[in-house]
């Protein structure tokens, strides 16, 4: 769950999908400050003024990528308040090891787009709040949590009516076992032939008898045929 932070709309994103397509990442660009650091004018630490205080947790962004100063051991970072937008040179690293800064762990960068929705659940998800689009910042509110998935159960088919060939999804509610045996529920002709107008009728089949399939099925929307034994 995050807040964007260009309009502070909120709601629940997917950084990864079940099938591992990844929507979000950690945002290197966003840091936290651990302890409190001045934000300078300039690179040079030695002639260089205050602009003022960040406290502890407070955040900025990276504008350039950190620059060692030679024989300090001091690593420095030019950067972008967000609560104010003032931007100077931030020490990440002093001369005695101390870690002011360091990358930020809930702000990610959204890379494709993705919807920002109401609730958690894929599934479920509620309204739509709006689409995040590529390259957008998300502060993470809550999680991020991982969704489980009952695994997917896949067949390899033929069809009967043109001979395609290939892979189909078996859920609940669009597909059911199929048997090649019918029972018969109401006393009916069996035909020579596929067409009823003339046919020769062999016998009739009565009520319980059982068929095995073997052609078919065909016909139109009133009458459906199958070819069977």
């Amino acid at each position: 769950k995050g807040r964007a932070s260009s309009d502070g709309a909120v709601g629940w994103f997917t950084a990864k999908d079940k099938n591992g397509a990844i929507f979000a990442e950690a945002d290197s660009n966003y840091y936290s400050c651990t302890a409190s650091v001045a934000v300078t004018d300039s690179k040079d630490i030695k002639d260089c003024k205050v602009i003022r205080k960040l406290s502890v947790g407070e955040l900025f962004i990276v504008e350039e990528d950190p620059v060692d100063e030679p024989g300090t051991g001091i690593t420095r970072v030019k950067g972008t308040c967000l609560q104010d937008e003032v931007t100077g040179w931030i020490t990440l690293k002093g001369n005695a090891g101390t870690v002011f800064a360091e990358p930020s762990t809930k702000h990610f960068c959204i890379l494709q787009e993705t919807p920002l929705t109401q609730q958690f659940p894929t599934a479920r998800p509620g309204d739509e709040v709006r689409k995040l689009a590529k390259g957008e910042a998300m502060q993470v509110l809550e999680g991020p949590k991982q969704e489980n998935h009952a695994p997917e159960v896949r067949a390899k088919v033929k069809t009967l009516t043109d001979g395609a060939v290939g892979w189909v999804s078996l859920r609940k509610g669009s597909t059911r076992r199929w048997s090649p045996i019918y029972k018969c529920k109401a006393e009916s002709p069996m035909h020579k032939s596929l067409e009823i107008d003339g046919a020769e009728v062999i016998r009739q089949i009565v009520v319980g008898e059982q068929l095995e399939f073997l052609e078919g099925p065909t016909g139109s929307a009133n009458v459906v045929r199958i070819k069977a034994k």
